[in-house]
């Protein structure tokens, strides 16, 4: 699929970029350090969270601007992630919604979500001098989890999904969905994903949900295990709102967003679950597509 013309990342106005960094990798000192020395050639200037501080080297601390992590996205103009996906999602919940592009590289093969390996660096900060780098919107799901009390948790923004599971003793749970208020179905099963397009290729593809383009409009439903198994996942277009009701009591379930944090569901308490209002602004490689990162991260053709 060729890529449409869209907006791109503008050096002329993109000066300010804070470092997420997974400092505890081994190779995290040295390119923290290949990637400021981009930016600083680019006429830019790094930021980092206070946090960093005596965990990334001397060549790394003395050129760089100190943030509280609190801080540091509204200080910016872009986002780098230095890591893994995880790395990614938790720069995701950083910025809170704000419209602050992310660029991510990962520090060993490439990801999904970092999709610019180590040795890339100096070609990917090249095309950003000459205006290459495309900005492509991704969808977020936001999340309300609705309690007995009447109180609630939320809402939250997630990126890849939202994940209604057993802890490793419950027996199968059962979830009532409805969509729009429509009553879908009973799920009867380990669990169940709801992803975006970007999640599709985390967690929903190891349960057998579909693959899907990260821009097509859609949220994926997909149970883990289900009892029956005429129980498929399903896409939805993403202009509805999803309801998720646990229907059984003492089981032990949580609410996952992102693999990041986690939430105890009680009977009949549901998650509630819509397109967020605002999407990630996410920072595509300039020379690879989605279709060859497919090749690459699954051996398509191998």
């Amino acid at each position: 699929m060729s890529r449409r013309r869209g907006e791109y990342l503008d050096p002329r106005t993109v000066r300010r970029f804070g470092l997420l960094v997974k400092y505890h990798h081994p190779r995290a000192p040295e390119t923290t350090a290949r990637v400021i020395q981009e930016i600083r050639a680019s006429g830019g200037q790094a930021y980092l969270p206070e946090e960093y501080r005596g965990r990334l080297g001397e060549a790394v601390e003395r050129v760089v601007h100190w943030l509280p992590l609190a801080e540091l996205a509204a200080a910016i103009d872009c986002m780098v992630v230095i890591g893994g996906d995880g790395t990614f999602l938790q720069a995701v919940r950083s910025i809170a919604g704000r419209p602050i592009p992310v660029l991510g590289i990962h520090l060993g093969r490439l990801g999904f979500l970092t999709e610019v390996t180590v040795e890339e660096v100096p070609a990917v900060f090249e095309a950003f001098r000459q205006g290459r780098l495309q900005i492509q919107p991704r969808a977020l799901l936001q999340a309300t989890i609705e309690r007995a009390d009447g109180s609630a948790w939320g809402p939250f923004m997630v990126l890849n999904d939202v994940v209604v599971n057993k802890s490793a003793l419950a027996r199968i749970i059962d979830l009532r969905v409805t969509v729009d208020g429509e009553f879908l179905t009973n799920y009867r099963a380990d669990g169940l994903i709801i992803a975006t397009p970007t999640g599709s290729t985390a967690y929903s593809l190891s349960a057998g949900g579909s693959i899907v383009y990260p821009t097509v409009p859609v949220i994926l439903l997909t149970p883990i295990c289900p009892h029956a198994l005429t129980q498929r996942p399903i896409l939805l277009p993403d202009t509805v709102r999803v309801e998720v009701v646990l229907e059984a009591e003492h089981e032990d379930v949580v609410v996952t967003l992102d693999g990041q944090q986690g939430y105890p569901l009680g009977f009949r308490e549901r998650v509630v679950l819509q397109k967020a209002p605002t999407s990630l602004r996410f920072v595509t490689h300039p020379d690879r597509s989605f279709f060859e990162t497919l090749r690459m991260k699954l051996k398509w053709g191998e």
